[in-house]
């Protein structure tokens, strides 16, 4: 059953990434929505026991390192918006979402050869990690739909928060999936 709702919301991240590519506008922004977008379909590519699990890990450390490029480059003089979702904040939080797709496609493609206190320690800390993500997803949907038109830093576009909120859906999901 995980499968098939891992499935269903992963094609509505990945319809959230195409939609987010295609109103971006600067470069940089599309490489932010298409990896994102890799590091949430990588892990289900492993639950889907696909046979490239290297080439998820691989995918998902590179699209680590795009995000920790983004955190330390220089900035240009204008600064970003908080709404546009292209600050050192944003590009932080995705480096450590791109950390926790690693950690989960790596947890995926392990062996579970534990004992039985290593085997409890690993089913709590991935519940642990599946509701922050389920946390985060709802956060993003109330940031993108519930905010005020005249919030401080500006409201979040819905096609930026609808594709945050699903990818982190989709990487808990497979942290459920471990359980």
């Amino acid at each position: 059953m995980t499968t098939v709702i891992l499935a269903a919301v992963l094609s509505l991240a990945i319809l959230a990434g195409v939609a987010r590519l295609l109103s971006a506008g600067p470069l940089p922004a599309r490489v932010d929505a298409v990896a994102l977008t890799v590091a949430a379909v990588a892990p289900a590519l492993i639950v889907w026991q696909w046979p490239a699990e290297a080439g998820a890990i691989w995918a998902i450390a590179c699209c680590g390192l795009w995000f920790l490029w983004r955190l330390v480059a220089p900035r240009k003089a204008e600064l970003p918006t908080p709404a546009s979702g292209s600050g050192r904040g944003a590009a932080a939080y995705r480096l450590l979402f791109a950390g926790t797709a690693l950690w989960i496609s790596f947890s995926l493609a392990g062996t579970h050869a534990l004992g039985p206190s290593g085997q409890l320690g690993s089913i709590m800390l991935h519940m642990f990690a599946a509701v922050a993500l389920v946390f985060a997803a709802a956060a993003w949907l109330l940031g993108t739909f519930a905010m005020p038109k005249d919030a401080v830093g500006g409201k979040i576009r819905a096609t930026v928060g609808s594709h945050e909120a699903l990818a982190a859906a989709a990487v808990a999901l497979c942290f459920f999936a471990v359980v």
